[in-house]
């Protein structure tokens, strides 16, 4: 487990809960039907993360200082595997600046927009 990794995992859950909070605050009507948002945005967001099939490749990665072909195939499948686990990460990644807001539901939305940050 790398330090560096786990810092950055941290540092990206709080700031989503940030920008949460700040929706919450200043927003309030995106916040309807969502009981457990909250709790999901601080604790539950990206927690595949964590799942060692997806932490040691990214991990390795970022941080292992090596691109070696092994390294860089094992982050994509990691990427893969983290997109079809966490459909937000999809959005992300097709959708910046064409949001298709009917597509998805306000959590979706919500950590779409918090991920963007």
């Amino acid at each position: 487990m790398s330090f560096q990794y786990d810092q950055y995992l941290a540092r990206h859950r709080a700031n989503v809960k940030r920008g949460f909070d700040w929706l919450s605050e200043n927003l309030p009507g995106l916040m309807t039907n969502t009981l457990t948002a909250g709790w999901n945005t601080e604790f539950a967001h990206d927690q595949s993360k964590n799942e060692p099939d997806e932490y040691e490749a990214y991990d390795a990665y970022f941080y292992g200082n090596n691109r070696s072909y092994e390294v860089v195939q094992r982050y994509q499948r990691a990427w893969l595997l983290h997109i079809h686990r966490n459909p937000q990460s999809l959005l992300l990644k097709n959708y910046i600046g064409k949001i298709g807001v009917e597509l998805i539901g306000n959590i979706q939305l919500l950590e779409f927009a918090l991920d963007v940050g």
